[in-house]
């Protein structure tokens, strides 16, 4: 675990009249692509975080990331089904239109 940003050497960042304490970030991807990160801001007592706050951290942002690929994962399923229903479809009714039309020239056939 990365032990900079974290305790009372957290970086300070001021805008204008906000200030930002960062002490602390935990990155969410999907493969080797970050999505997202969680930022821990400067606690209100002079104690840093703990290791087992840490631990806790780092724990869900695995577990976050784990159900974003999860999400992404399903939603390209559900795509990739939308286009087989529409394939199979398709294909079904060509394949019901030939069945009528092979009856139709045995019927011709017979005349």
């Amino acid at each position: 675990m990365e032990k900079r940003f974290f305790g009372p050497e957290c970086s300070i960042f001021s805008r204008s009249s906000f200030r930002c304490f960062l002490c602390g970030h935990f990155f969410l991807s999907v493969g080797d692509i970050p999505i997202g990160a969680i930022i821990l801001g400067k606690k209100s007592h002079k104690a840093g975080y703990s290791s087992q706050e840490l631990k806790l951290l780092s724990n869900f942002s695995a577990q976050a990331s784990i159900a974003l690929n999860n999400a992404i994962a399903l939603d390209q399923v559900e795509k990739r089904k939308v286009e087989l229903e529409k394939f199979y479809k398709l294909t079904i009714g060509r394949e019901l239109r030939m069945a009528e039309l092979k009856e139709k020239i045995k019927e011709l056939e017979n005349k």
